[in-house]
């Protein structure tokens, strides 16, 4: 028998294909001679090349549909490693012969539901996507649908990969979502799977679309919630919101769907997919269907398929509806998304993270953390808006007053940890000099100590670095009271041996440049004499050094060995930064020893 030449890259391309020179065969030996060709492979690597005779052979004449080769193929083909050339080329051949019509609809099935399933390349969807439009008769669709949806199981990857295929055609493209091809499909698997698995498909179609098709597969049945209600937190209250029994008729919510739809695509203006994806929230509303549910799966969706300023577009016309009642949890939800946004944050995402924060008088600081401070590290966290997320502490966590005298603190450990990171940021932010940061951070100190919560290690060090560390970088000085303060904080915080540690750093720094020292308003220099462990001497009389750089007196005048007495300061001071940074109690978990 002469063996079949090598086919072009397109096997549906009849103009380019060689003429075939397998001679008439039975049904038999249309198999048999099949399956010499198929045992010519066993043991060998699959590549479309090694696979052109046996290709060439299925999309031949002589290729008997009685035969079941292409049953044979696929089942052979299954535990075979492929390649995205082999499956585009099954898929070819399946849509050439749907287009003949040489292939009965019944030997379909298993080619489908092998490739719907198999098939991994967008360029195999996009051929079935075609094959699919060549079977021209629906009722042939929709028993090709029961077969497909019949294996499927509640798999998202397997959901992803039929509703990719079906978008890829034009036909089923064209369909309002409300035909029976498509209500069959959304019926079958909207049962077990949640919006978000539908990510791929849904970011085809437009707000229009999507919201007629969440209406009829998926809000009613959110909705309807076996008379279990529906629990609104509200932070110091909750409200359970019971459907009304008997519900008005569906027919009333699709009605009144389609009137507001109609409205809005009369007219031009920018938003009117979001404002039909809200009007949709807002006609369940009207009617009595809960709608929390379908809201924070409906923003969770649209994070994955949509851009930052349609999500929210969408969720700010969900807020200044009065109608709708917009959980605290749903906009603790969106502030999380805008911050965890895989690129850089900008000022855009965090002022919008900042208003949902503020219009939301219920939202925890304790769920969005990473607020305050991602805005001290863009420099929008001045001190107003910081300790105002500090301050809202809401009922549930709030020490009651019965336990007060026991903990001896008003504030729960989660809000602790976050002041002490708030510190921590505020302490090395670049947006501001050391003098600012080191008020900023004792004013998280007194905010803790007034509420009686228990100061660590994250906390002292804070101080260290800003009070001590950054200033001596910035050649500004220190002063004693300052000086003092932050030794007596590391002290109390770390331990007395610790303390002495840092003490022995600054007398270090100090002993070989002393103009690191403060310009007290005493003119009362800092020195190794003035620290908290060192008697304190008597006063002498010291030249007041001005504004002016050049203008000392001769005795403290800049000679020129400070050059290199400036190297020595610099290296004590990467070891007053290495114990502001490397100390192990400092490294630990925030918050770890506040119990």
């Amino acid at each position: 028998m002469p063996v079949a030449q090598e086919g072009p890259d397109r096997l549906g391309d009849s103009s380019e294909a060689p003429s075939l020179t397998f001679p008439k065969l039975t049904v038999a030996e249309s198999r048999s001679h099949f399956d010499r060709l198929l045992g010519a492979l066993d043991g060998q690597i699959l590549t479309r090349s090694s696979m052109d005779a046996l290709m060439q052979f299925l999309q031949s004449s002589k290729n008997h549909p009685e035969a079941a080769n292409f049953q044979k193929f696929c089942r052979w083909l299954g535990p075979q490693k492929t390649t995205d050339d082999i499956l585009l080329a099954l898929a070819e051949l399946l849509r050439d012969k749907i287009h003949d019509s040489v292939l009965p609809p019944e030997q379909w099935d298993v080619i489908w539901r092998f490739l719907v399933f198999r098939g991994e390349g967008d360029r195999v969807q996009s051929v079935l996507g075609e094959a699919w439009d060549n079977i021209g008769s629906e009722h042939a669709m929709d028993r090709l649908l029961d077969h497909i949806l019949a294996y499927t199981t509640d798999s998202p990857d397997k959901t992803h990969r039929i509703l990719g295929v079906l978008s890829e055609s034009r036909f089923m493209s064209s369909l309002p979502r409300t035909h029976p091809l498509w209500h069959r499909i959304y019926t079958r698997l909207s049962l077990n799977l949640n919006l978000l698995s539908f990510a791929g498909h849904f970011k085809r179609l437009n707000g229009f679309k999507l919201a007629e098709a969440l209406l009829h597969y998926w809000a009613l049945r959110m909705a309807d919630a076996d008379k279990i209600p529906e629990m609104l937190d509200f932070g110091n209250e909750h409200i359970y919101h019971y459907a009304s029994s008997p519900r008005k008729d569906i027919k009333l919510v699709i009605r009144d769907f389609y009137k507001l739809q109609a409205n809005i695509a009369a007219k031009t203006f920018p938003g009117r997919e979001a404002r039909a994806l809200v009007n949709l929230l807002v006609v369940l509303q009207q009617h009595d269907f809960p709608c929390t549910l379908l809201a924070h799966e409906l923003l969770q969706l649209l994070m994955a398929i949509r851009t930052g300023a349609f999500v929210w577009r969408v969720f700010s016309r969900m807020r200044g509806r009065t109608g709708l009642k917009v959980p605290a949890r749903l906009a603790e939800t969106v502030i999380k998304w805008l911050l965890s946004s895989p690129t850089s944050i900008g000022r855009k995402e965090l002022g919008r993270a900042w208003k949902t924060f503020v219009w939301f008088s219920t939202v925890r600081l304790s769920s969005c953390p990473d607020l305050p401070l991602r805005m001290i590290e863009s420099g929008q966290g001045n001190p107003w808006k910081i300790f105002y997320m500090l301050n809202r502490q809401p009922v549930t966590e709030t020490v009651s007053p019965d336990l007060r005298p026991r903990v001896r603190m008003t504030l729960f450990p989660s809000h602790i940890d976050t002041a002490h990171r708030i510190a921590d940021a505020w302490s090395s932010s670049p947006y501001q000099n050391s003098t600012i940061a080191f008020r900023r951070t004792w004013e998280v100190y007194r905010f803790l100590q007034d509420r009686g919560a228990p100061i660590s290690a994250v906390l002292s060090r804070a101080m260290v670095r800003a009070g001590i560390l950054r200033k001596m970088k910035e050649r500004s000085g220190i002063s004693v009271a300052q000086l003092a303060f932050v030794l007596d904080v590391v002290k109390r915080t770390e331990g007395e041996e610790l303390a002495r540690h840092l003490d022995r750093l600054i007398q270090s720094i100090l002993s070989q440049n002393p103009r690191l020292g403060a310009k007290h308003p005493s003119a009362e220099p800092l020195t190794t004499e003035n620290t908290m462990f060192m008697p304190r001497p008597m006063k002498k009389r010291w030249v007041k050094i001005t504004a002016r750089r050049n203008k000392f007196r001769p005795s403290v005048e800049r000679s020129l060995d400070d050059w290199s007495d400036e190297q020595k300061v610099d290296a004590v001071l990467k070891d007053l930064a290495a114990f502001t940074e490397g100390h192990s109690m400092a490294r630990k978990a925030i918050g770890s020893g506040l119990e």
